[in-house]
């Protein structure tokens, strides 16, 4: 949903749609479609302020087991878009300066649009978490023969000695 800046009125607009598919292979999957609501207000010439909630159920693997569980996404965020004025011959590099807390809370633009479908692809990707686990304590999957610890014990009693650092625990025990 491409929304132009001179489309906003002063006092802002809404947006409110629903997220039914992901264009992604993997990371996850949704369990319901995913509300999606924006406000959009202008704060000056070529800025925009976005607020916007993100709310759904998916469903991701988990990184131990690789069983699918369902994580409920309830996400806000506040960004701020911004159209960049052509370079005048200065190169980037010189241009740029420190970066502040509110360089991470927003956007730049070559036109003043923003697309809020990408915007919300890329807040739902901030809110995933960076570990995926279907609990805590989970056990993961056996190394050797791919049983599911979670469901059985492990009677493997492979002991893993091919280790890069296995000769310095060979030299440790030399010196003691």
């Amino acid at each position: 949903m491409l929304v132009c800046f001179d489309e906003i009125p002063p006092l802002g607009r809404d947006f409110a749609w629903q997220i039914t598919t992901l264009d992604v292979t993997g990371e996850c999957t949704l369990d319901t479609p995913l509300a999606a609501w924006c406000h959009v207000q202008p704060v000056g010439q070529g800025k925009v302020e976005i607020q916007g909630l993100l709310q759904g159920t998916l469903s991701l693997a988990c990184d131990r087991c690789l069983i699918s569980y369902p994580l409920a996404l309830d996400s806000a965020f506040r960004l701020t878009a911004v159209v960049q004025p052509p370079a005048s011959g200065v190169k980037q590099a010189e241009q740029q300066e420190d970066i502040g807390q509110e360089d991470f809370d927003s956007v730049e633009l070559d036109i003043p649009c923003v697309d809020l479908d990408e915007v919300m692809r890329q807040q739902l990707f901030l809110a995933l978490p960076g570990k995926r686990l279907c609990r805590s304590d989970c056990g993961g999957l056996c190394p050797h023969y791919g049983a599911d610890r979670n469901k059985e014990q492990c009677g493997c009693a492979h002991k893993m000695v091919d280790s890069p650092f296995s000769v310095l625990a060979k030299l440790a025990k030399g010196k003691k």
